[in-house]
């Protein structure tokens, strides 16, 4: 039997062709191509009937024949064996399709009572590789068991075209080696390109062992290479003198879930290999890693194991985690004293350090060896989350690895919730281990303690491997209640993961555009309340939290009705869940997403997405994302992307979803519009599929896979903007090929509704500045309005839903946001809009939402999804106020009323609304002179730098900022740009410093980007009047909108002389304000009055300390008590370092 080795498929010593492809073997990866008649179900169905206990049967997805059968069990036979299978072979011909008369007895072995039968098919005298027939017999001729890999219809022909010195020549040529001179023809078996073939099969091995020793199929008839195989005899995949601790490790998972969709009905697990797991071997100091099922070590032992890997740490909110340890091993406690303070300050870290000593064990087993420490957990109360998994108080504590560990410091669990009962945490491979309680901003204070620590010690011969009892299957007797949810969510994480990791790449670049070897920790039956689980039932969720970085499965519903395989319908039993989950994930290490409208709706349909192409090789009909959850529609229902397939009831799932009429309010459900029309794009079914790659950085990979990845890191925030991103990834990963996939594209975006133009029969803002850009609307804070120099804006929430972002710099302080609400329509009533506050990151800070009157018929206080029923209100406005504790970029964000799953109601009016920012952009930035010098000033700058998490972008040259350095301006003191001082203008008075714009950061930490500018030569010529001045900082953000980076503090330019100038000198009821413009040489303090013809003071306008260089004050006419000044003339009077002047101002009244 061909061995299943990681090792054993890469390609020979030397070689760089194509390539390998997986072997016939490996059963979880091959693609579906057949589906079983309606009559060969039937015929299963027959023969199950007449058993005396029900079968389970699994079909060969390129055959579509019953491949096994298990857990039932026949009438007799016989007590003859062969005679025995014989008649049950000819008794189910027709649903097995085996002709006997091709079947030659292989193997034959009798082991507690049953006999085990292997036959080898050999068609017309020739072997069809990799076939088999095995059956599985009582003492008494009842057949246990039947396993097949059968070629039923074999219409290759058997005359090869190529002699088989042409073979062994592809194999020199391929390998470097010459090939034995041996050769064979058989009938192989292509799993992935579909049919047989006639191959000769030629063995070849180079000069060393290293080299390997190689099996070879070549085609008979073209010659080319069918597949190859190492197989040098290694102990469980690794070579033999070198790795003396080995084994195998599998996990008792659903490949997709207890029940994937209506049509396929209860699905049992299966017995997969796991990868990307740690088995420690000897101790905690050293551990080999689990690849492909296997692990291979130089050093001798015993080995112990849990739910652990280099990417993912699953802990059971329930209980201890899965264990495994062949070594002797022997748990002991040892008393501690934690306990949390009551109560605890919020938005600060406590660390409680717990250390087991050598001395605590090494009296009693002094051979022993230290494996792993978890913590007891006396009291619980940490935190809060709901049945709904809404977290509605953050803090958690978290169990962290020890100096020892081989990741020191990494976080192993986090546990949020309340224990009313005693239980162990998740363990920690380290004699020591660091529990961290993080509160958030604000919140109730709870408590947890800790009395016990238990550690494991390993007390059998640890220094001696003993591979025999080495290799595992993670099944239920390994876990705590039986349940699989740990190595299931742990199997399919993994598996996600990998599925990543040929399209994050970068085509100019060996840098990951993401970052996914960051571990992140993972929760199982998290439950708010764990031990009211009976009379609260499980937590109906499963949730990314991206704010700390780590994933939680609930316990799901109740599972009812019969084939329950578990009490609940756990969300970690469900791969599309766990797959989808962990997307959310890598969506965040690009970056931050608001969940709310379309953008929450992208997020949503990207990780569906994904989740379901993740499966489609070997699944091709799967288009149900979270089938085994449940109907109904939000979060935790099930969602269709093929918009075809039915639930039990023989209803469609949800159906063809078509943007706008389809708008539901509820980011889960309006991810839809965008995950259907991904695909179609993705699917071979699909006319409008768009293929794979063939070469290049991404050959072999699904062309929607690699844009839709790609897409990402323009950072789109709408409907409309990631199909524009989409395009952009197009182009650039596909320049040759994209032109005959843009009519695909389109089709697919608008069937779904998804025009680009939706929204431009809406306000001014939606399409305003987006030449040049790949913005189509103001609907995502990439594509945002910049207000950072206006005081307020007037645009509708129009069409359908509409939401309006505008972003502003602002320094530290005040922010007040005001919206004046449209009529509505009756009388006295008003559109209830709501207004939203974040930061730079994304981060939610404020909520002014209104106090509904009418809105929806059936919950009260929520605006419906539809248009109709008007959602109204009787206030005429709503507003935030935040206190913005650092400078940097905020973004308002304008909706319609909350619906019942809080996201944005149908509710929309071409009538305006009015929003009114009150936040003065100056002092959002840092400025100062760098190197005075009159007309040549450098003047240094420092602006709040925002990053997200991606490092590179795979189509672009755009790094993880949000905003990428553009060009600085000056604006004068009344705020107005001077127009031609700007850096990006070849004619302008201002130009950058070169190599002066780099990222840094603050005295904080925070992110900041420094460089420095330029006067040019006649600046002052140019503008004479120009006295204080302002420096601003813009950026291109990764959808192409210039913004603010940010405002500088007022600015003095260097002077050549001391002086004062008036100007616009005459206040009148056309002018309001005289401008006073003064130039010193060295700094000091300055003193401007003004007085009357006959000396009287009226007013001092400014008394104070100054800078050298040139500044600006105004006169609005007024005198000391706030009153209008009579008509006449008036003496401006400056005196100051080295300046004593005076300048006439005259009031017309």
């Amino acid at each position: 039997m061909l061995p299943a080795l990681a090792g054993a498929l890469c390609a020979g010593p030397g070689h760089h062709g194509p390539a390998v492809r997986l072997s016939p073997l490996a059963d979880s990866f091959r693609p579906a191509k057949a589906v079983p008649s309606s009559a060969r179900i039937q015929q299963v169905r027959d023969f199950s009937g007449k058993s005396r206990k029900p079968w389970r049967v699994r079909f060969n997805p390129r055959t579509a024949l019953p491949e096994a059968i298990d857990e039932g069990e026949t009438r007799s036979y016989g007590k003859d064996p062969e005679t025995a299978a014989a008649a049950f072979l000819d008794e189910n011909r027709e649903m097995l399709s085996v002709d006997r008369s091709e079947l030659r007895l292989a193997h034959s072995k009798t082991f507690a009572g049953l006999t085990h039968l292997q036959y080898e098919q050999v068609h017309k005298g020739i072997p069809v590789e990799f076939a088999y027939v095995r059956v599985h017999l009582t003492a008494d001729g009842r057949v246990t068991g039947y396993q097949a890999k059968y070629e039923p219809e074999i219409g290759v022909s058997l005359t090869p075209s190529i002699s088989a010195e042409a073979a062994r020549a592809a194999v020199l040529s391929d390998l470097g080696y010459p090939a034995r001179p041996e050769a064979k023809l058989v009938i192989f078996p292509d799993e992935f390109n579909g049919g047989l073939k006639l191959a000769w099969k030629i063995r070849a091995r180079g000069p060393g062992m290293g080299s390997g020793s190689w099996i070879y199929y070549i085609n008979a008839h073209d010659g080319s290479v069918l597949f190859r195989y190492d197989d040098l005899r290694r102990a469980a995949g690794c070579l033999l003198g070198s790795h003396v601790t080995t084994g195998t490790v599998q996990g008792l998972v659903y490949p997709i879930s207890p029940k994937p969709s209506a049509a396929m009905g209860a699905v049992f697990p299966s017995t997969l290999p796991l990868t990307n797991q740690y088995m420690w071997v000897q101790d905690y100091s050293s551990a080999s890693l689990v690849l492909d099922g296997q692990y291979c070590d130089a050093l001798p032992g015993k080995v112990f194991s849990g739910m652990k890997g280099p990417y993912f740490s699953v802990a059971n909110f329930r209980g201890p985690g899965g264990h495994f340890d062949n070594g002797g091993g022997v748990w002991r406690p040892k008393d501690v004293s934690i306990a949390s303070p009551i109560p605890f300050r919020n938005d600060v870290e406590y660390d409680y350090t717990v250390t087991i000593n050598n001395s605590d064990w090494d009296g009693t087993y002094p051979n022993g060896k230290f494996a792993k420490v978890r913590p007891h957990f006396t009291t619980f109360n940490i935190g809060s989350m709901d049945e709904g998994g809404v977290v509605w108080d953050a803090d958690h504590v978290i169990v962290m690895n020890g100096a020892g560990h081989v990741r020191p410091g990494a976080r192993t669990a986090s546990y949020r919730g309340t224990r009313t009962s005693a239980f162990y945490g998740a363990a920690v491979e380290s004699p020591s281990y660091t529990l961290r309680l993080k509160t958030d901003a604000e919140g109730t204070s709870g408590s947890f303690a800790v009395t016990q620590s238990s550690y494991l010690i390993l007390t059998n011969a640890v220094s001696t491997p003993n591979n025999a009892t080495g290799s595992l299957i993670w099944n239920h007797s390994r876990f705590l209640d039986g349940r699989l949810d740990e190595v299931n969510a742990f199997y399919h994480l993994n598996a996600i993961r990998d599925f990543f990791t040929p399209i994050n790449k970068d085509p100019n670049s060996s840098t990951l555009p993401a970052d996914l070897n960051r571990p992140v920790e993972v929760m199982v039956r998290a439950h708010g309340r764990a031990d009211q689980l009976a009379t609260l039932g499980g937590m109906w969720n499963a949730f990314y939290d991206l704010e700390n970085d780590h994933i939680y499965f609930g316990d799901g519903p109740t599972c009812e009705g019969s084939g329950c395989q578990s009490p609940y319908n756990s969300f970690a039993l469900d791969g599309t869940v766990v797959r989808h989950e962990y997307i959310h994930l890598v969506i965040n290490r690009i970056y931050p997403i608001i969940n709310f409208g379309e953008f929450g709706a992208i997020s949503e349909a990207i990780s569906d997405y994904f989740a379901i192409s993740s499966f489609l090789p070997a699944n091709p009909t799967l288009g149900t994302m979270g089938y085994y959850i449940g109907g109904g529609s939000g979060e935790g229902a099930a969602r269709d992307l093929s918009g075809t397939a039915l639930n039990a009831q023989g209803s469609l799932i949800n159906g063809i979803k078509v943007m706008p009429g389809h708008w539901s309010g509820e980011i889960h459900d309006d991810s839809l519009f965008l995950s259907q029309a991904l695909y179609k794009l993705r699917h071979p079914g699909s006319a409008k599929y768009l293929g794979t790659f063939a070469g290049g950085t991404f050959d072999g990979q699904q062309k929607a896979d690699v844009f839709t990845f790609a897409a990402l890191f323009y950072f789109p925030d709408n409907f409309a903007n990631f199909r524009r991103a989409f395009v952009a990834a197009c182009e650039q990963l596909d320049p040759g090929g994209c032109t005959g996939l843009k009519p695909s594209i389109t089709g697919a975006f608008e069937d779904h509704g998804l025009r680009l133009n939706y929204y431009d029969a809406g306000d001014y803002y939606e399409t305003w500045n987006n030449s040049g850009t790949l913005c189509q609307n103001n609907n995502g804070p990439e594509c945002s309005t910049d207000i950072s120099t206006m005081t307020s804006v007037s645009a509708s929430i129009f069409p359908l839903a509409d939401i309006d972002y505008y972003s502003f710099v602002a320094p530290a302080g005040s922010i007040r946001a005001t919206l004046t609400l449209p009529p509505g329509g009756e009388a006295s009533t008003y559109h209830a809009y709501s207004v939203y506050l974040f930061d730079s990151d994304r981060n939610f800070l404020a909520a002014g939402d209104p106090l509904i009157f009418k809105g929806d018929t059936t919950y009260w206080g929520v605006c419906p999804a539809a248009a109709t029923p008007e959602c109204l209100t009787l206030s005429p406005t709503v507003g935030v106020e935040y206190s913005a504790p650092l400078a940097g970029r905020y973004y308002v964000m304008v909706a319609a009323g909350p619906t019942l799953y809080g996201g944005n109601g149908g509710g929309n009016s071409a009538s305006p609304y009015t929003l009114s920012v009150d936040a003065s952009p100056r002092g959002s930035a840092t400025a100062g002179i760098y190197s005075p010098s009159y007309d040549r000033d450098e003047i240094n700058f420092s602006v709040p730098y925002t990053t997200f998490e991606m490092n590179v972008h795979p189509s672009s040259n755009t790094t993880g900022a949000e905003l990428q350095y553009q060009y600085t301006s000056l604006r004068d003191h009344n705020f107005v740009p001077i127009p031609l001082a700007r850096t990006d203008l070849a004619s302008g008075y201002l130009e950058t410093v070169l190599g002066t714009i780099l990222p840094g950061s603050d005295s904080r930490g925070d992110p900041v980007l420094n460089g420095r500018v330029r006067l040019k030569p006649g600046f002052s010529a140019r503008y004479p009047a120009i006295g204080t001045v302002y420096l601003e900082v813009f950026g291109r953000n990764h959808m192409g909108r210039v913004m603010s980076m940010g405002v500088s503090n007022p600015l003095a330019l260097s002077a050549n002389k001391s002086s004062l100038t008036t100007y616009e000198n005459i206040i009148s009821p056309s002018n309001s304000t005289a401008i006073i413009r003064y130039e010193l040489l060295s700094a000091g303090t300055l003193r401007i009055n003004a007085y009357t013809v006959s000396g009287a003071l009226v007013k001092t306008i400014y008394s104070g300390p100054v800078p050298a260089g040139k500044g600006t004050v105004e006169w609005d006419g007024r005198n000391s008590s706030g009153g209008k000044a009579a008509s006449g003339i008036y003496y401006i009077k400056a005196e100051g370092p080295g300046l004593d002047a005076v300048e006439k101002v005259a009031i017309v009244r």
